[in-house]
């Protein structure tokens, strides 16, 4: 997220929950209360939605796949990313008097970014998964296929390292924060998996459609429409940071219209949930099953027979 790194309380060791800029007259505190609370109900719709997907997968013998577990992962990262922020600002309301000490806000208001990433690295890996399993030899793919679930571990482990990083730059000096430390790491990871999108999708415009492309045509659809409503953001934040580095006049003007690309980094789950549906006839009875009433024309017991990577 972007960060206003302009001390916004008489004390330089110590900020306020006004991150995204500080607001000089009623109606721009009118349009921060109103941007917020339209944020909270994306986000809240959003992580219901993000819900609905960890129950089905887990629910259903055919959503079990290797590649699935990757969007389980989305879309708990996502609950987390999307509600972090909220949770930090309302503590600091609670039990704080809406201040912290910089150094603490600097390190819990990286978790936002961390998840991000870590959202952005799941649903990557949900089409460069299938890609792996079509395009990699037997020994590399048996080793993936055994280890897969230990390189979703070191994710993890990876991002508890870059906390801990974080955490010592930002107690590194009072003075001067650098709140941007983990969003240049997300803007890095988006960059290479976005090429790493590109490269395949290049390479299948080069292959005959058959049985093992379609399937990754669906899946590097799905993880492409979801890729591109995180680009904005990428762009629009680093964009603040190249401004204030600059020290750009009326950076307060540009931090302000940022809820807008925030909301499209919100409403990822929609179109994810969207491309499942129209994409994928298990999802699709899934959510039918779950969210709407059951249709004499469906065949729910599909959703109990193994996938064949589990049943081989």
């Amino acid at each position: 997220m972007y960060v206003n790194k302009s001390p916004t309380s008489l004390d330089e060791e110590y900020i306020t929950h006004d991150q995204h800029g500080t607001y000089h007259n009623g109606t721009h505190q009118t349009l921060r209360t109103t941007t917020i609370s339209i944020g909270i109900i994306i986000s809240l719709i959003a992580i219901i939605l993000d819900t609905i997907l960890i129950f089905v997968i887990r629910r259903y013998k055919a959503l079990k796949t290797r590649n699935n577990v990757y969007l389980l992962h989305y879309a708990i990262c996502n609950i987390i990313y999307l509600s972090s922020n909220t949770i930090l600002h309302v503590v600091m309301d609670i039990f704080f008097e809406g201040y912290l000490e910089v150094n603490w806000y600097c390190t819990l208001v990286q978790i936002e970014n961390y998840f991000l990433n870590l959202c952005i690295m799941f649903i990557a890996m949900y089409a460069l998964d299938e890609y792996i399993r079509i395009s990699c030899k037997n020994n590399l793919l048996t080793a993936y296929f055994n280890g897969y679930k230990y390189f979703i571990g070191s994710l993890y482990i990876i991002h508890v390292l870059f906390l801990f990083i974080v955490t010592g730059v930002c107690f590194g000096s009072t003075k001067k924060v650098k709140f941007d430390v983990s969003f240049i790491i997300v803007t890095v990871t988006y960059a290479l998996l976005l090429l790493a999108l590109i490269r395949i999708a290049m390479s299948l415009k080069k292959e005959l459609q058959n049985i093992q492309t379609q399937l990754l045509r669906i899946v590097l659809e799905v993880s492409s429409f979801v890729f591109l409503f995180y680009l904005p953001i990428i762009v629009y934040y680093n964009l603040l940071n190249i401004l204030d580095a600059n020290h750009i006049e009326d950076l307060d003007i540009w931090q302000v219209y940022s809820f807008i690309f925030e909301y499209m980094a919100y409403s990822a789950t929609f179109v994810l949930i969207y491309k499942l549906f129209k994409l994928n006839k298990f999802f699709k009875l899934a959510f039918c099953k779950v969210m709407c009433k059951s249709r004499k024309d469906l065949d729910y017991s599909r959703l109990d027979t193994v996938p064949e990577e589990l049943s081989s």
